[in-house]
């Protein structure tokens, strides 16, 4: 588990390095976001889900933090495959997602901000 975290941190500093677009931490068996993916504010896909080659490798995050709403420029937010309870309602703030994947989590609501999103394509 802990390599895994090492391995995440490593991805972001080099997403944070080269100002890559997209950040790709699905797999690592992570329980939460790491901090520092709030810092890429240049970010339009992140992915937080099950690896998609090896599906038993998956993260296990239970909370989305509310700084989700600074990744301004986020338009595909991939989460399925978690333990999500619930989404903040700071997800409204990301005007440019088109994308937005949840399933196969413990949602039994999603937040009325959601509706500010005129920007998107899909909610799966």
């Amino acid at each position: 588990m802990e390599d895994n975290y090492k391995e995440a941190l490593r991805r972001i500093e080099e997403a944070k390095r080269t100002e890559a677009w997209g950040l790709d931490l699905r797999g690592l068996g992570l329980e939460e976001v790491p901090e520092e993916v709030f810092e890429l504010i240049h970010l339009r896909a992140l992915g937080l889900g099950a690896d998609k080659w090896n599906k038993d490798e998956r993260n296990n995050i239970r909370n989305l933090s509310a700084r989700i709403g600074e990744l301004q420029n986020l338009e595909i937010l991939d989460l399925p495959e978690n333990q999500l309870t619930s989404i903040p309602s700071e997800i409204g703030q990301l005007k440019n997602l088109k994308e937005l994947r949840l399933m196969e989590n413990q949602l039994q609501v999603l937040p009325d901000s959601i509706g500010q999103l005129s920007t998107w394509e899909s909610l799966i």
